[in-house]
């Protein structure tokens, strides 16, 4: 931390000092003064460093090597040049001057009666009483933030205790600048209509990007703006935005924006870990509820009031199974954190179209109980099509659209019709069906296979010519499906398994050979079909 060249030169020492390249002065940060009567400056020069000297070893050098003297500056990242006159040169030499001014670096000429020690005194006694303010300073912001920390405040307490250090008023605002807690109301939409670039830069525990907008309710006036990301252990990142409508940051306002993104950060941990016990607290009642746990009415009713439920009110198990069993990740941590932030996601997605309900998150799948009113009339398309509209514009991890949707229930049937849900997707997964939002009256007959392949009947429903096939080329079954499902179309049956065509008409052939199926009798067809879809149940 430094302060400017141009402060440095209100010491007394170098009041009379006069200017000949001003490029910089105004920006330029100071850390140390020192003195040169080298060239070497490559060895032991770092940024920030204010050099004097009186050219003691330069008189030798070319106007060409002297302008590249100065690039090495530059380079370096000097703060800036002070040539004292009238003792080893008499004028700053013509290669100092040129170079000055081709790379805006700042040089200051002093008179042969100023003493170096003069200015060492002054300049350092003026960098030390400013790094002891900002120590200061920084005892003070940190101790505020501090007790604000351990007294347990909430976000709003933080981003004004912020705005009130910096002097510019603040916003906490999600990804897309919407505006989650503002100190000035004016800014509640932070609707950046035109913005630019400025500056990207790291500071110490954070990183900032300063941009140029214009507001809405500024419309005369653009100003800048810092956008700090906090990204909390768990859930969506958000940005601290500083609005610099009042002034341009200060040095000493980014030790209070750094603290500030300390207490925000610890303040998310503190909320999400409080979230996570009462999610799982819920997610015990919700399991109890939906896997009929509960040993009295009496228990379920309470559990259900807890989960926000209405005993009178008619609902819908809604099972979202968004990876396949096969296609999970490993079971470690970071397979697991990843799967259930695509879940939250995919919650918080949901949930903007149906606010009132209630969930529970499994490693792949998430159990929705919807009040049965989201289904009535209309309704019940727009639900396909909404859960079709979240598939279509995902942009995260592979998202399977698989999702069974149990028939209307009260609170005592809410276990049952769970299992239906479930039995939706593993059915419509055993016949190999992919991107589905089934109703549990969708599955027509398969609702009466689902219930007989409870009592092991099943297999009384294959036909025997079927069995034939199964037992001697159980390789072709899924040839001959295709072949029915595409109304007996060879070409179509071979573009859709990927064999050729001559293949397939061999297979068909053969199959007609060994089973005697009568391709061109409905009613063989209907029972034929019936026992492949049984088949498949079993396989599945």
């Amino acid at each position: 931390m430094a302060i400017l060249l141009k402060e440095v030169l209100t010491i007394d020492s170098l009041k009379k000092a006069q200017l000949i390249e001003t490029a910089g002065i105004h920006a330029n940060e100071v850390t140390d003064i020192m003195i040169i009567e080298a060239p070497d400056v490559e060895h032991w020069c770092s940024p920030g460093q204010l050099l004097l000297s009186s050219l003691y070893r330069f008189h030798d050098y070319t106007e060409q090597e002297q302008i590249d003297f100065i690039k090495k500056l530059v380079d370096l990242k000097a703060s800036g040049l002070i040539i004292k006159t009238k003792r080893f040169v008499d004028h700053i030499p013509e290669g100092i001057h040129l170079g000055c001014q081709k790379y805006q670096f700042p040089l200051i000429q002093i008179s042969n009666d100023v003493r170096y020690t003069d200015i060492l005194v002054e300049g350092m006694q003026l960098l030390f009483d400013h790094r002891a303010r900002l120590l200061h300073h920084y005892r003070d912001v940190h101790n505020h933030f501090s007790r604000l920390a351990l007294n347990q405040a909430t976000t709003i307490d933080i981003i004004h205790a912020l705005a009130e250090f910096i002097g510019n008023p603040v916003s906490l605002c999600t990804e897309d600048f919407t505006a989650l807690v503002t100190t000035d109301k004016r800014l509640t939409f932070c609707d950046i209509r035109d913005q630019q670039n400025l500056e990207e830069r790291r500071g110490s525990n954070f990183s900032y990007q300063r941009k140029l907008v214009s507001h809405p309710n500024f419309q005369e006036k653009l100003f800048s703006q810092l956008a700090i990301p906090i990204y909390p252990n768990e859930g969506a990142t958000r940005l601290l935005i500083i609005h610099e409508i009042n002034h341009e940051t200060l040095e000493m306002d980014f030790m209070a924006i750094e603290n500030a993104v300390i207490a925000l950060q610890l303040d998310m941990l503190k909320q999400s870990a409080v979230s996570n016990v009462k999610q799982n607290y819920l997610n015990d009642l919700f399991d109890d509820l939906i896997y009929g746990k509960c040993s009295t009415w009496e228990q379920r009713l309470e559990y259900a009031q807890l989960l926000g439920l209405d005993e009178h009110q008619c609902y819908r198990v809604v099972i979202w199974q968004f990876i396949q069993e096969e296609a999970q990740s490993k079971d470690n941590y970071e397979g697991r954190k990843r799967q259930n932030k695509q879940a939250q996601q995919l919650i918080h997605r949901i949930l903007q179209y149906y606010p009132n309900l209630s969930y529970r998150i499994h490693s792949n799948r998430i159990i929705l109980i919807l009040e049965d009113t989201y289904f009535k009339s209309n309704s019940l398309n727009s639900f396909k099509q909404h859960m079709e509209t979240i598939h279509t514009h995902w942009n995260g991890d592979d998202l399977q659209l698989a999702i069974g949707i149990s028939e209307v229930c009260q609170l005592a049937e809410l276990d049952t019709e769970a299992q239906k849900a479930l039995k939706i997707i593993q059915q419509a997964y055993a016949l190999k069906m992919t991107n589905f939002v089934l109703f549990y009256q969708d599955l027509g007959i398969y609702r009466m296979l689902a219930e007989l392949e409870h009592m092991n009947q099943l297999t009384t429903f294959i036909p025997s010519k079927l069995i034939l096939l199964i037992e001697t080329y159980p390789e072709w079954v899924n040839t001959l499906k295709i072949y029915l499902d595409e109304n007996q179309n060879l070409k179509k049956t071979a573009d859709k398994i990927f064999v050729h065509y001559k293949t397939v008409t061999y297979r068909i052939s053969k199959i007609k050979e060994l089973t005697a199926i009568q391709f061109d009798n409905p009613e063989e067809l209907l029972g034929i079909q019936i026992g492949l879809r049984i088949h498949l149940l079993q396989q599945g």
